[in-house]
């Protein structure tokens, strides 16, 4: 796990100076997640049977698209879950990847050293505190490939009911994110895996939310 996000050097950097995360009340510059490089495809298996169509094709397209935009929503719920820590509300705005570092950046995501330098570079890069967000792995399973409609699975998110017509997801995220001040310096860093459901009740928006608030907690 963590060989492909944070190194432990990284992840420990604030306990070391034996502090938790310090979040400025200042402005802090949001850049664009980055990953993952594969987004699932429409899967059209199912328990038994031909292959999906109809009503369960179009649902099941829904949800492939709400999972492609997961990772966006993860980057857009931690700015609230870092204020919930400030000891004053921080200003977050969109920016700009500085040229080069992006592309660099997606290319070294397994790689810790390089990947953690990059991080380093990146606030004196932006001139400002910045967070960054990445995922490195999304995947989607849908549960009505898994059975009979009515049956109940025990999934790494609880327990769920099969149901042909809401067609829910258990959507699989890895990934992690960090604050970088203008020098470099990491002020918060977090990263994990995170299982949950996506269906009628819990669309992207609410899943960013949750993953987010995990991270920044360490659960």
């Amino acid at each position: 796990m963590l060989s492909l996000l944070l190194t432990a050097a990284l992840l420990s950097a604030l306990a070391a100076e034996g502090r938790a995360c310090a979040v400025p009340s200042g402005d802090i510059a949001v850049l664009p997640v980055v990953g993952p490089a594969q987004v699932p495809a429409l899967d059209l298996d199912t328990w038994v049977g031909p292959e999906l169509l109809g009503e369960r094709r179009a649902q099941r397209a829904l949800r492939t698209e709400q999972l492609a935009q997961i990772p966006g929503a993860v980057a857009v719920g931690l700015p609230g879950a870092l204020t919930a820590l400030a000891s004053a509300p921080p200003h977050f705005h969109d920016a700009r990847w500085p040229p080069r570092l992006r592309g660099a950046f997606s290319r070294h995501l397994f790689e810790d050293d390089r990947r953690d330098r990059l991080l380093r570079r990146l606030g004196r890069a932006t001139d400002a505190t910045t967070l960054v967000a990445w995922v490195v792995r999304l995947d989607g399973l849908p549960l009505t490939a898994e059975g009979f409609p009515g049956d109940v699975l025990e999934t790494a998110s609880g327990p769920v009911v099969v149901d042909h017509g809401e067609e829910p997801y258990l959507v699989t995220l890895e990934g992690g994110f960090a604050l970088i001040d203008r020098t470099g310096a990491v002020l918060c860093a977090g990263q994990g895996v995170a299982n949950d459901l996506l269906g009628n009740r819990s669309g992207p928006p609410r899943i960013g939310r949750a993953v987010a608030r995990r991270w920044v907690e360490g659960e």
